[in-house]
């Protein structure tokens, strides 16, 4: 992957035609010539496998997602699992448990921002944050589910948690 940030908050785009490949070094702009121009080249690898199985009266899911960001130098395993019981043909009980992995986006890292101040200077009102960390989330969820005899009618009440670092 590769991007070009979000620059200056410019009241208009630059031109099209000044945009070149993530490839090739980039030009100079009339305005500010190449400040806020924070090209990065980054591999963001992930796989997903996931099952699911049913005995009796339980209904069981899980997966495992890899993710792996080069910019961060980060590899991360995360596991994701429910489990749904059928007490009878009208309530069932369901529980889950996830977890997940965010680097933060190349427009929000490296974003910038500046004004003229004079002839000579530029205030620098925004500087690109390299220091971000990638997030991480888990999702906590448990919930009842009742059906009416007629199958017309379903409540679901369900209680969840979610945290995120970072």
């Amino acid at each position: 992957s590769s991007n070009l940030p979000y620059t200056n908050y410019l009241t208009e785009p630059y031109e099209k035609e000044q945009y070149t490949s993530i490839l090739e070094s980039p030009g100079d702009f009339d305005e500010f010539l190449s400040f806020g121009l924070n090209r990065n080249r980054f591999l963001n690898f992930s796989e997903f496998v996931q099952t699911y199985f049913e005995f009796n009266n339980f209904i069981v899911m899980g997966g495992l997602r890899h993710d792996y960001n080069s910019l961060y130098k980060a590899s991360n395993l995360n596991p994701r699992a429910s489990v749904l019981y059928k007490l009878n043909d009208q309530t069932s009980f369901m529980a889950s448990y996830g977890k997940a992995f965010k680097a933060p986006a190349g427009n929000v890292v490296f974003s910038s921002i500046a004004y003229e101040m004079g002839n000579d200077s530029i205030f620098y009102a925004l500087l690109p944050n390299e220091n971000l960390k990638p997030e991480l989330f888990r999702a906590y969820e448990f919930g009842i589910r009742r059906n009416s005899k007629s199958k017309k009618l379903f409540v679901n009440l369900s209680f969840f948690y979610n945290k995120t670092d970072n």
